[in-house]
């Protein structure tokens, strides 16, 4: 956290990432401290997460892990306090236009903001666990 205040100090808008694919009660202890930090907002990347911001009537970021394609489920998450909305890495641009159309027509596009992935390497897969390879004499 110390970070995060070093950042939004120089003006920053810090949102805390969560894990995808929560494993153990560490995990979900270590969830619980971000959902509750109090100062930045937290970007939910499991509908658990979204449903403890839900809970405690906390805005988040709906992270591209939520797998969010329609209309409907946007405004779910919207009800619930999303505020941002990363859209999935394999949508199209097209697929986007149209569900932000979809969104304009339910009156709900001015509620939350969109953010897509413009530029770097997409991710191919999610692991929750890397496994390092040693070599073996």
């Amino acid at each position: 956290m110390a970070l995060a205040r070093d950042v939004a100090s120089s003006g920053k808008q810090v949102v805390l990432s969560t894990l995808a694919l929560l494993q153990s009660p560490s995990e979900l202890k270590e969830l619980q401290r971000y959902v509750e930090n109090g100062e930045f907002l937290i970007e939910a990347n499991d509908i658990g997460t979204v449903n403890m911001a839900a809970e405690r009537h906390l805005p988040f970021v709906a992270g591209p892990t939520l797998n969010v394609y329609n209309a409907d489920t946007l405004q779910l998450l919207v009800k619930e306090g999303m505020t941002r909305w990363c859209m999935p890495v394999e949508m199209s641009r097209d697929w986007l236009l149209q569900l932000l159309a979809q969104c304009e027509t339910r009156g709900i596009r001015n509620q939350f903001e969109v953010e897509v992935m413009g530029y770097g390497h997409l991710p191919l897969a999610l692991s929750a666990r890397c496994s390092c390879w040693s070599k073996r004499a």
